[in-house]
């Protein structure tokens, strides 16, 4: 029987993949030139633009912040198959699926490149590997004041 970290590996790993397919079917698609205002993404950008919390966000803000909360699982997900001194590559890695998606927009129907995407998505990536480092940090066994760990 494999040991239960084992297990667990492999399912995170699987979770990664997919939420990364899941990234690039949402990034990647082709889109319509003029969106269905009908559609579910069309209603759920009006109902949050247009609540009192949010209409001072307008739709780049929102846009943007999508964007972030978007790339926060992938910096999370990476985080937790890197070793703790390596979690930088998370964020590299979420910066170079950013711009590999940014150039692959140049070339599909109703996609656009844009450089603040790059940002936002490297911005929830980081803040993803920032978010499992806090908690690694909190979790880690601590030591009497004055005592080493050994």
């Amino acid at each position: 029987m494999p040991a239960r970290s084992s297990i667990l590996h492999g399912v995170l790993v699987a979770l990664t993949v997919g939420y990364i397919a899941f990234v690039g079917w949402v990034t990647l698609t082709p889109q319509p030139a003029a969106p269905d205002p009908n559609s579910f993404v069309q209603q759920l950008i009006r109902l949050i633009l247009g609540s009192a919390a949010f209409h001072w966000l307008g739709y780049a803000g929102l846009e943007f912040t999508a964007n972030i909360g978007m790339f926060i699982p992938v910096g999370v997900l990476l985080a937790l198959l890197l070793p703790p001194r390596r979690l930088w590559v998370a964020v590299l890695i979420g910066f170079a699926m950013t711009v590999t998606i940014e150039t692959a927009q140049l070339f599909i129907p109703g996609r656009f490149s844009d450089i603040r995407d790059i940002i936002a998505n490297t911005a929830g990536a980081a803040l993803g590997v920032a978010m499992v480092s806090l908690v690694r940090a909190a979790s880690a066994p601590r030591s009497a004041v004055g005592e080493p760990r050994e």
